[in-house]
Parts: C-alpha cells; sequence; structure tokens
C-alpha cells in the first residue's frame, strides 16, 4: 500500500547538557559551548538553548528564609543565629554559588 521506508529523523527526544562554572574548565570554554549552542538553536528548530542563571543574592536570603523555617539541616536548631549573621549568609553564598542544589547541601 502506501508504506514510506525512507528514513526519518526523529520527531521528538532530548539532550540535556549542563555546563558549570564549579569545574576547573577556562571561563572561555564554557562561554564559547553556551555561545555556540546559542548560535546553533538560531538556526536549527530542533534545538533548543535555555540558560538557568544563578539564584540572586534575594533569592538566596530569602530560601535560606524558607529553610530555617521549614527546620532544614543546621538552620534548623540556631534560632536565627546563621541569617542574622551577614557573614554568615556571605559564607553560604560563596561555597554554594547560588545555586539551588549546593545551597541545600550547604545549610
Amino acid at each position: 500500500e502506501n508504506f514510506d521506508a525512507t528514513p526519518k529523523l526523529m520527531k521528538r527526544g532530548g539532550i540535556i547538557v549542563g555546563l558549570t562554572d564549579s569545574r576547573a574548565v577556562k571561563r572561555s570554554v564554557t562561554e564559547g559551548l553556551a555561545a555556540f549552542a546559542k548560535a546553533k538553536s538560531l538556526s536549527d528548530a530542533s534545538l533548543t538553548a535555555v540558560e538557568v542563571p544563578h539564584f540572586s543574592d534575594i533569592e538566596v536570603n530569602h530560601i535560606l528564609a524558607n529553610f530555617e523555617a521549614i527546620g532544614l539541616g543546621t538552620l534548623r536548631f540556631d534560632r536565627g543565629d546563621t541569617l542574622m549573621n551577614a557573614n554568615e549568609v556571605a559564607y553560604l553564598k560563596m561555597i554554594s554559588g547560588s545555586i539551588g542544589q549546593r545551597l541545600v547541601d550547604a545549610s
């Protein structure tokens, strides 16, 4: 009947790639990969490049306050001492890089 045996490209599928600044890779290499993906996504409709930024300072402050409110990690028993200490909050931001999972791990 009307059977077409020619190969066809996939209509659905995905590859997720994460680029991070936490490894010892030159920033120029990371920026080059991101720029290539963005340029390629403009010319190829099947490719989408999305950049997920780090949390802003205010978002980190809100997240830490939420962690304390729900009793997560070491913030559970310190009665707000960590959140009221600007140096402690700056330290948590520094070691986590304002990245969600690392912020959970650090607190």
